[in-house]
C-alpha cells in the first residue's frame, strides 16, 4: 500500500494497486495501471509518498566471514 500526502493542503490518498515510477522533467512521478498520475492533489499541488521505516537492515554472517557459499564435505 502506498500513501501520499499533499504538500499544499492536508489531503491524503492511499493506493493498494500496483504503481509505476517514471522519471519526468519535474522529477520522479507515480502512475497507476491506467497511466494516470497519482501524485497530483485535487487542489493542484504535488503529493509526496509517505515512507515508513520499519524493521532493520543488516547483514547476517556465519561468523567466519562467509557469504553463503560453502563447500560440502
Amino acid at each position: 500500500m502506498a500513501k501520499f500526502n499533499c504538500t499544499v493542503c492536508p489531503e491524503t490518498k492511499e493506493y493498494n494497486d500496483v504503481l509505476t515510477m517514471k522519471f519526468r522533467s519535474e522529477g520522479i512521478r507515480y502512475f497507476d495501471k491506467d497511466n494516470n498520475p497519482v501524485d497530483e492533489c485535487v487542489c493542484g499541488g504535488m503529493m509526496e509518498q509517505e515512507s515508513k521505516n520499519e524493521g532493520f537492515g543488516g547483514f547476517i554472517s556465519d561468523g567466519r566471514g562467509g557469504t553463503g557459499n560453502f563447500k560440502r564435505s
